[in-house]
């Protein structure tokens, strides 16, 4: 568990159960489902900021274990941090931010249910997180990819390159991309920026 001075933790839910939760120094999350671990086994799953999952212990087997397995590879110049792909298909990891920033795109939800989580390993680099939604107005009712990267995006919609975000999201789906919401407030704009991150919301076809 974390160490901080200040401590963050609490109860939650994943995938329908109970959980706990708390923060690391290095700013990833143990989240403990069925609850605050004791001296009995228990699963363990640590969260990065990114929300991709480094560590996985389910029944006492290691599943994944990222921590100490991050290299490096070199993109124009730069260096970047390179993550090994993630696949949560049958796993639910829903965070209020989440659903937060969905509302932004659709305005006020009726459900938000997960539908799992993907990564890439190189281009186009951020996280991709599906869900299935249902807007209060029930204007729209279907499944939906929530983008999330620190990268400029010019055009959510383009498909001129490798590095295009449409190419994760039908790749992590299995599905096409219909179309890009727009923000709920701002018909003109299709990117949320929260001050770190860039987001846009992807319609995938049924």
């Amino acid at each position: 568990m974390g160490t901080n001075s200040q401590y963050e933790g609490g109860m939650g839910r994943i995938g329908g159960e109970v959980m706990y939760w708390d923060k690391n120094d290095d700013g990833t999350t143990n989240i403990f489902p069925g609850g605050m671990p004791g001296a009995r086994p228990h699963d363990h799953i640590v969260v990065n900021e990114d929300g991709g999952v480094e560590y996985m212990r389910v029944d006492g087997e290691v599943i994944n274990d990222y921590r100490d397995h991050h290299g490096w590879f070199l993109l124009s110049g730069l260096w970047l941090p390179y993550k090994k792909p993630l696949f949560l298909y049958n796993m639910s990891l829903i965070m209020d931010n989440h659903h937060t920033i969905i509302e932004k795109f659709t305005g006020k939800l009726h459900e938000c249910a997960s539908r799992g989580h993907f990564e890439f390993t190189n281009l186009p680099m951020g996280s991709y997180d599906f869900f299935y939604i249902v807007t209060e107005d029930r204007c729209f009712a279907g499944e939906v990819c929530l983008f999330k990267t620190r990268s400029v995006l010019y055009d959510p919609m383009s498909r001129s390159s490798e590095a295009s975000p449409i190419v994760g999201v039908e790749d992590g789906s299995g599905k096409i991309v219909d179309s890009c919401f727009s923000l709920y407030s701002q018909p003109d704009n299709f990117i949320f920026f929260d001050g770190d991150f860039n987001y846009c919301l992807y319609k995938l076809t049924p």
